[in-house]
């Protein structure tokens, strides 16, 4: 084969080359609320000590039970796919990675954890409905130290 000939091949490839995976950030909503209505307390209620410093100050944030609401695109209706969520690099009111983020779901989407600026796996399977939906309860674990102003919470969710 000549260089030309290889050149042309390789070209036609990249251009006829497109990702098995495409992603497309989907519509959510919680449900029966927009925003989260979160209950928070101090790791370490009293004001001794803590035996591990780096517990000292800790505030546990949790949510109440709510549905998160996913609507998906008629063209991923009827095949399998997956769904993650996405937190964004830089936490709203918390500098650095001073927030975790747990959260506990009934059971059609994947319980799980992440950090500012992670993708983590929610959902896969068939997709059979325009809504997808499950009842879910976040957990932020929040470090004080890093709190500069009013938090808030905007994940995406991506479809591959």
């Amino acid at each position: 084969m000549s260089v030309p000939l290889i050149r042309l091949l390789l070209l036609s490839f990249l251009f006829l080359y497109q990702p098995a995976s495409a992603l497309e950030v989907l519509s959510a909503r919680f449900y029966p609320q927009e925003h989260l209505q979160l209950e928070a307390q101090w790791l370490e209620p009293q004001l001794r000590s803590s035996k591990d410093r780096r517990q000292e100050n800790l505030i546990i944030a949790t949510s109440s039970l709510n549905e998160l609401r996913l609507t998906i695109p008629a063209q991923y209706l009827g095949s399998i796919h997956k769904i993650y969520l996405v937190l964004p690099k830089q936490f709203e009111g918390v500098r650095d990675q001073g927030v975790d983020i747990h959260w506990e779901t009934r059971g059609r989407f994947l319980a799980g954890s992440a950090k500012p600026g992670q993708r983590v796996l929610l959902f896969q399977g068939l997709i059979d409905t325009e809504l997808l939906w499950d009842e879910i309860v976040f957990t932020f674990t929040i470090d004080a130290r890093y709190i500069y102003g009013p938090m808030a919470f905007h994940p995406q969710y991506e479809i591959e």
